[in-house]
């Protein structure tokens, strides 16, 4: 009978099938050791790792200073598939179905604040095309929100593609320990999905115990919150307790994977390989002009007078200003200079293969000037399509996170999954002159005035609110300043005004009544 509880300061029995907590724990933490060799592997693609050394002659034959060449012929051609995705893929806001909610959601935009994800929200993007996945955790103790990248947790996903168990690894180091979060819901036998409340377990170890800690463990951010991943990943855990999560009904925890599970450039490897290996080739070339093989042919005799053996490297030392005194008949012998401009050429037309098969611009690798405007054009148009991709494919998950965010924080209204939009930023930035003309077009055809900003002026929720309200300034203003059937209420005043100051002003007219007044005055 398998159980669904924990028992605090026991060990986690990963391989008891009767422990229902302990045996899905084991076999998350199993999917998390069988991908150390794949992460290892991309990892090195991510961060340009030395070239192999299968192509160089073996430590006897091998000159002083190969390794150091090889290390500068480190590219990094992975992230920059990677990058010219991801660098697409930041967000500018969510909208909900909350009231007055056109410009974005000010609630999802200061929980995004706090919590740093306005930049971590790219940074689990890049995560996930570079690593094949990365997940988005809402801790339901905290409410509070975090990346978590693909060597520090694992999903057990159900017949309707919901995660039905979870469990996330961090490391606590004011604490001195590493907490094991796991998230269970009960799986419907008949149909395969999830059901239920979800349940929410804790274990933790003692970070500093070196006999499960290694040091070679794989390392993808620089969180100190990140736990490296080894073979003793699961080792040393003990149950601490089982935390309540409310009404929540989801699995906090969500995934972030790439298309077809596999990174931007797993389909490019032995270009990118073939791209290393040509730039080294180039580099030890380059290096090696500067010592020009030399011989030296003649009757030389292999011994001094004294029968000691002669050594003429020494003898025929090369330096400034060096003198040889050769006997006769001797002739020197130079190599020549090996013409690499065609290892150029190749690299070039290498990087233009690697950036047609992973729809990556030119003007990433080199200089785009000459290529043709039609091959620039439909190379363009391929990169926006996978940039639509990905923000398809991201953005549904991005929606699941911020709807479980909100329900966590009590706010049913903004939680509903059916109502939530991401809101992304143009794909293409055009030109001001470019914006100014799509405008016009926008407001030409009847559009109002916020389809036009957000579509031909390209600008963001919070532009567009400022915008509309300086619009509306301006309105109220020239209602003040400019005449509509008659002078403004300020023009009158200031009519009014200029004329009792030139009645005041005319001192003819005053002279000649006070004169008049005093005629009548005398008379009477």
């Amino acid at each position: 009978m398998a159980t669904f509880t924990v028992q605090y300061g026991k060990s986690v029995d990963m391989g008891n099938e009767e422990k229902r907590v302990d045996y899905l724990v084991g076999q998350l933490f199993e999917e998390m050791k069988g991908r150390i060799e794949v992460i290892r592997e991309d990892q090195a693609f991510m961060e340009g790792a030395p070239l192999g050394n299968q192509f160089e002659p073996g430590k006897d034959k091998e000159f002083n200073g190969m390794e150091q060449l090889r290390d500068m012929s480190r590219n990094n051609y992975a992230r920059l598939v990677v990058s010219a995705v991801t660098n697409k893929c930041g967000i500018e806001g969510f909208r909900t179905a909350a009231a007055n909610d056109d410009f974005g959601d000010d609630i999802v935009a200061q929980m995004f604040d706090r919590d740093d994800m306005g930049y971590k929200i790219q940074d689990a993007i890049e995560s996930a095309c570079g690593y094949r996945r990365s997940y988005l955790l809402v801790d339901p103790s905290t409410k509070r929100q975090r990346v978590v990248p693909a060597n520090n947790a694992a999903v057990l996903m159900d017949s309707a593609d919901e995660p039905a168990a979870a469990i996330v690894v961090r490391r606590d180091k004011a604490l001195d320990r590493d907490l094991l979060q796991v998230f269970m819901r009960s799986v419907n036998k008949v149909t395969g999905e999830a059901e239920g409340k979800v349940r929410m377990f804790l274990a933790t170890r003692d970070h500093k115990e070196s006999a499960y800690i290694s040091k070679r463990g794989i390392v993808l951010t620089s969180d100190d919150a990140e736990v490296p991943l080894d073979n003793n990943i699961t080792g040393g855990w003990v149950w601490w307790k089982e935390v309540a999560v409310g009404s929540a009904d989801r699995i906090p925890v969500t995934v972030l994977k790439n298309k077809d599970g596999k990174t931007e450039f797993s389909d490019s490897t032995d270009i990118i390989n073939r791209l290393n290996h040509m730039i080294f080739q180039r580099v030890i070339i380059a290096t090696m002009q500067a010592f020009r093989q030399r011989a030296i042919t003649g009757n030389f005799p292999k011994v001094d007078e004294k029968g000691r053996p002669i050594d003429y490297t020494e003898m025929f030392e090369s330096g400034p200003a060096r003198m040889w005194q050769l006997p006769e008949g001797a002739e020197i012998w130079e190599s020549s200079t090996t013409e690499y401009g065609g290892l150029l050429e190749s690299v070039k037309a290498d990087e233009r293969a690697l950036g047609a098969q992973t729809s990556t611009p030119m003007n990433y690798f080199s200089d785009s000037v000459n290529n043709s405007a039609e091959g620039a054009a439909t190379q363009k148009e391929s990169y926006y399509d996978r940039v639509k991709d990905r923000r398809r494919r991201f953005g549904s998950r991005l929606r699941r996170h911020v709807s479980i965010l909100m329900e966590v924080n009590g706010d049913a209204e903004r939680a509903k999954i059916e109502d939530l939009e991401v809101i992304w930023p143009p794909v293409e930035i055009l030109s001001l002159n470019e914006r100014a003309a799509a405008y016009a077009s926008l407001r030409g055809q009847g559009l109002s005035i916020k389809t036009a900003l957000r579509e031909g002026m390209q600008m963001t929720p919070r532009e567009i609110e400022r915008a509309i309200g300086e619009l509306l300034a301006d309105a109220m203003r020239n209602q003040f300043t400019n005449p509509v059937n008659g002078p403004t209420p300020l023009a009158k005043s200031a009519e009014g005004n200029q004329s009792q100051a030139a009645n005041v002003g005319n001192t003819s007219s005053t002279l000649v009544k006070a004169k008049e007044e005093g005629r009548k005055a005398n008379q009477a």
